[in-house]
């Protein structure tokens, strides 16, 4: 069963994704901010990070560029609405540090499948700790 630790500041955001996620065969772990999601990488491996960009502590860009320097075979999804007054878009640039797929909020159940779906079917994939 596919391993996924689910970002997000929002906690409504949060569990609307890990029922879709968990209803399709998903096991799924959450974190707040990507302060809380390094902690749930130090201690369990996963298949598949979806995270948001814009969050307090440390935010998805930060954490994106983290995960692939400590966990190069993890798979990132990141996903965002826009920044402080939606006028900042930070999906390319997250995509151009490692992020394999990037979706805009309000993400559908659809295209949430889908991403996950392409991201475990890509070669080396896996959330093992590198060394």
């Amino acid at each position: 069963m596919p391993r996924i630790l689910v970002t997000d500041d929002n906690a409504a955001i949060r569990t609307l994704l890990t029922e879709i996620l968990e209803v399709n065969g998903h096991e799924v772990a959450t974190a707040c901010d990507g302060v809380g999601a390094l902690k749930c990488l130090q201690h369990q491996t996963f298949d598949v990070l979806i995270t948001d960009i814009f969050m307090p502590e440390k935010d998805g860009i930060e954490l994106i560029m983290e995960v692939k320097a400590r966990f190069p075979n993890l798979k990132v999804i990141a996903i965002s609405g826009g920044g402080p007054g939606v006028g900042i878009d930070l999906l390319n640039p997250a995509k151009r540090l490692g992020a394999k797929r990037i979706l805009r909020k309000p993400v559908s159940r659809a295209d949430l499948l889908q991403a996950v779906k392409e991201v475990l079917e890509e070669p080396d994939s896996g959330g093992l700790p590198h060394p």
